[in-house]
């Protein structure tokens, strides 16, 4: 929880959220913790773990991650979800690559209630990036 979208978690709600997350270690590539998103304007925080103990993640790992959390926001009756781009950045996966997975990894999921995914990422060119992965995934899936 040192960089990224959990690092400005942690810098707005403060350390009860780190104990929180902490409460459930050990922690595997894959794994999501749920805690209450605090005075954020949310109902939840899901916690994805899309690295390895190495701190490393994987195309692999990303698409489990993904498909984790898309699972567990679903069961919880989540209507919406913003989601970054998982395992891109410290994780040490490619941007398009992991961009890729997530896109399609979502493109592949059947919600009950999720009904809006998002995925944000921190710059213009990682916003191309992302629309070119998901073109990609609607080339090869089929149009969303």
């Amino acid at each position: 929880m040192e960089c990224g979208v959990s690092g400005a978690f942690r810098d707005r709600v403060g350390d009860s959220m780190v104990e929180e997350v902490t409460r459930e270690q050990p922690l595997d590539a894959g794994d999501v913790v749920v805690t209450q998103a605090y005075d954020l304007p949310a109902l939840y925080l899901l916690h994805a773990v899309p690295v390895s103990g190495a701190g490393l993640a994987t195309e692999a790992s990303i698409r489990t991650t993904t498909r984790t959390v898309l699972e567990r926001a679903d069961h919880l009756g989540c209507r919406s979800l913003v989601l970054p781009l998982l395992g891109c950045g410290g994780g040490g996966v490619d941007l398009e690559a992991g961009a890729t997975c997530i896109c399609g990894e979502i493109q592949q999921f059947d919600p009950q209630s999720l009904a809006d995914v998002r995925v944000i990422c921190h710059s213009e060119s990682d916003f191309e990036s992302l629309v070119d992965a998901t073109r990609e995934v609607r080339a090869v899936q089929g149009h969303w």
